[in-house]
């Protein structure tokens, strides 16, 4: 029997998709195990602002479980991504006339001009060498007066600053991780980068608004999530575990997430680490 997703948004049980496997009952109660994006989620639906009569399209959607939460806000959600993985993810039969997973290269998308209201790209922009051809062809499916809302990395704040001040975290861990400590933030941050495959590493906060802004589009807000605790608490494990193992996905565990979630209602929201970019376009490219 298939265990369906809650009807609304909830964020205690936020992505999560029937799988037919046993630990569906499990991850109906808990989610997908993803931390990053779930201390994120709010604030990233908050900025797409979602109605029931709007179509809105997640490019670069990877395991689909923010698509299904967005289905569940509007009239239709389409997830796009290049890895074929994403045409076995399991549609919800409450969902099944209003999502849809597509493979497909994000530059041609298997849209019709106009026919969106909103686009959310979380960390995909800084995967692609040349993202000008991307934004162009997002900016010709959305409906004049669509928005986009961009979420993107922006390095880690908190490393940076123990590194500079060779703080005596970064001493200890020296003590006992040895040379598998870079010398320098700058060292190990290329190395994560390298790690994940990225294309793009930004030197300044502006970087990507003044990109969307070359485009024609207008920027209507910037904002930082997650908080100032959140992202050092975040930034820390996946700096020790990368260190210990060379992997860059932080492990997840609930007790990490209760956590970050915790942390991530405390601390402010300035630190410049995950960047959430709001714009429109008042026309569209043809």
């Amino acid at each position: 029997m298939e265990i369906q997703p809650s009807r609304r948004t909830s964020y205690w049980s936020f992505g999560y998709v029937p799988k037919g496997k046993k630990g569906d009952l499990l991850r109906r109660f808990l989610g997908e195990p993803n931390i990053l994006k779930r201390v994120q989620a709010p604030a990233i639906l908050k900025a797409l602002d979602l109605n029931e009569n709007e179509k809105v399209c997640d490019l670069g959607c990877g395991l689909g479980y923010i698509t299904i939460e967005l289905a569940k806000q509007c009239s239709y959600a389409i997830g796009v991504d290049i890895n074929p993985s994403i045409a076995l993810n399991r549609i919800p039969s409450i969902l099944s006339d209003r999502l849809k997973f597509v493979v497909q290269d994000a530059r041609e998308l298997p849209l019709d001009t106009a026919s969106v209201d909103a686009v959310l790209c979380s960390e995909v922009l800084m995967m692609i060498p040349d993202p000008l051809e991307f934004l162009v062809e997002i900016r010709r499916v959305l409906k004049p007066g669509g928005r986009i809302v961009a979420v993107n990395g922006l390095g880690h704040y908190h490393i940076s600053k123990a590194f500079e001040r060779n703080s005596i975290t970064i001493q200890l861990l020296r003590a006992v991780f040895k040379d598998r400590v870079p010398l320098t933030y700058e060292s190990y941050y290329a190395q994560l980068q390298a790690h994940f495959g990225t294309a793009i590493q930004p030197k300044s906060h502006m970087f990507y608004p003044r990109l969307f802004e070359s485009v024609g589009f207008e920027v209507v807000d910037i904002s930082y999530s997650p908080s100032s605790l959140c992202a050092c608490y975040l930034s820390w494990l996946q700096f020790v575990q990368f260190i210990r193992t060379g992997r860059g996905v932080t492990d997840f565990s609930y007790l990490r997430f209760l956590i970050a979630s915790l942390l991530n209602n405390f601390g402010g929201s300035g630190t410049p680490t995950g960047q959430i970019i709001k714009a429109i376009t008042h026309d569209t490219l043809l």
